[in-house]
């Protein structure tokens, strides 16, 4: 099942770990960066995962006699790294230069009289891009503090259409927005994307410029 869109607990705007992030998955030079998940630490180091775009294949990222503190194990961040081996195509040897908290959530599933109720604002829309099972937000947002929330949801009724049609939303929960900041965000919808009915998603985003629409489907 989908999350319920009740009882939920959101992480705030790019909290640091390490320093700051520019845009996502770009390539650098020296360095790349990249939406990731973060796959837990041994004795040895700790270790990342992460997919370009659609469905190519999974990169694992190596770090050595490094821990990566207040993250869980499945988290997604964004990550800067600068590449120190090629263990293989799809295996890496890196070197941490930045990790940054970003919002990570599943999709959630509401009535259309709940979805109604939710309080949504225009967001600056830069990039939404598939990446296996989760769907990858970059834009700009009207700054609250940690205080909001930003929800991807689907209405009920639409679950077991072939194309279903999802909202990303933005709540400022009543805060008034001193300035605009960069906005990362990274939605599970694995539940959704794996049902055999489901042949991709539509999400309609509620733009400065105007509402947007998106469309990923499946190779079939």
């Amino acid at each position: 099942m989908c999350g319920r869109i009740f009882g939920i607990l959101f992480v705030g705007l790019m909290s640091m770990l390490l320093s700051c992030s520019d845009e996502p998955d770009y390539d650098y030079g020296d360095f790349l960066e990249v939406v990731a998940v973060y796959q837990g630490s041994t004795a040895e180091g700790c270790m990342f995962a992460y997919q370009a775009r659609d469905d190519s294949p999974v990169v694992t990222l190596r770090v050595s006699g490094s821990e990566l503190k207040d993250v869980d194990a499945g988290e997604r961040i964004m990550l800067r790294y600068t590449v120190l081996d090629d263990l293989s195509a799809t295996e890496k040897l890196i070197r941490i230069d930045a990790a940054s908290k970003i919002v990570n959530d599943v999709l959630r599933q509401a009535d259309e009289e709940t979805l109604g109720k939710i309080s949504s604002e225009p967001v600056d829309m830069t990039s939404v891009w598939r990446s296996g099972r989760y769907v990858n937000v970059f834009c700009w947002v009207p700054y609250v503090g940690s205080h909001f929330q930003m929800l991807l949801v689907a209405e009920e009724s639409a679950l077991d259409d072939e194309v279903p049609e999802l909202r990303l939303l933005y709540d400022m929960m009543g805060g008034i927005p001193a300035f605009e900041r960069r906005c990362y965000a990274s939605f599970d919808i694995g539940n959704l994307w794996e049902r055999e009915t489901c042949r991709g998603v539509r999400i309609r985003v509620d733009d400065v410029d105007g509402e947007k629409i998106y469309e990923f489907n499946k190779k079939i």
